[in-house]
């Protein structure tokens, strides 16, 4: 019998849902509400003690975020306790109806889709505050702007440089208590291809959005907000920590920046994608007059 019509029976029904949470391209969990393993779609969801709120069907979009509660040695919000990861978390709810531990696409429905906002610590469990995507249509897209910086990403489609070119791969050697500060003699500021000398002596190679990713799981990054060279070894300092991070661990660092048309052309020769408009006047001849 197809989903549609065990849904709407009058006491045929057995629901049971599925829990797939996702990080980059990544299931970092799959959960079910059966009391046993569950096969949807090659993936093997396995039972959890995990429990729902109702989304509101109404107009408003807050009425429908869901609160979903897990006990708080789960593996997904033990992402969350020390750190907000790096990226976004998704989570999508599919439902169907027992006695099928085999559900195929006709015997399964998708409940509700969002994203995990928050995570929140009560006693032995955690609930974590999701919201619909319906929530990210009704927001404002980032808009282009009139300025002499460029408006494209680093490393995006418009952007179009291959970040691999930029890319300086590392052991660490050393690492802070607070694990802010990572030390290690692999790490250079100026690798080929690029040159030295970028126009701006103080425009350094990780300015400007300069971060730094785990090899082993490549969706964790780190903003690089500084870079020392000190004792024939170079150190960065990393927005927020990752977690667990230890001596030894192969780390990326990526170059960034500084959106100026300078840099733009030198350092990553790009200058015919720059996305800004650097001769803006800098003059205004309502404020100085006419002369």
């Amino acid at each position: 019998m197809a989903f549609e019509d065990v849904e709407k029976s009058v006491d045929s029904g057995f629901p049971t849902e599925l829990f797939k949470f996702v990080k980059g391209d990544v299931n970092v969990g799959l959960f079910t509400s059966a009391d046993q393993e569950v096969v949807f779609a090659a993936n093997t969801y396995v039972p959890s003690l995990i429990k729902r709120t109702q989304p509101g069907q109404t107009g408003e979009r807050l009425q429908a975020n869901i609160q979903v509660t897990v006990p708080r040695d789960n593996e997904i919000v033990s992402l969350y306790r020390i750190i907000v990861p790096s990226e976004t978390m998704f989570l999508t709810i599919f439902r169907f109806h027992r006695p099928s531990l085999t559900p195929g696409p006709t015997d399964t429905a998708v409940f509700w889709q969002g994203r995990v906002r928050s995570v929140k610590f009560v006693g032995s469990e955690a609930v974590m505050e999701c919201e619909p995507l319906s929530g990210f249509l009704r927001r404002d897209g980032l808009r282009a702007a009139y300025q002499s910086l460029s408006n494209h990403m680093l490393y995006g489609p418009d952007c179009t440089v291959d970040r691999n070119l930029f890319k300086v791969e590392f052991n660490i050697d050393s690492i802070s208590i607070d694990q802010l500060e990572i030390t290690s003699t692999g790490l250079t500021s100026t690798p080929a291809p690029v040159v030295p000398a970028v126009g701006d002596p103080e425009a350094h190679f990780y300015d400007g959005g300069g971060f730094v990713e785990r090899v082993l799981t490549p969706e964790d990054k780190r903003l690089i907000v500084d870079f020392n060279e000190t004792g024939g070894r170079d150190k960065i300092t990393i927005i927020s920590p990752f977690e667990s991070l230890g001596t030894g661990e192969p780390l990326r660092a990526f170059a960034g920046c500084l959106r100026t048309r300078g840099i733009c052309d030198a350092k990553f020769d790009n200058v015919v994608n720059f996305g800004g408009w650097p001769f803006i006047p800098v003059r205004n001849p309502f404020e100085s007059g006419l002369r």
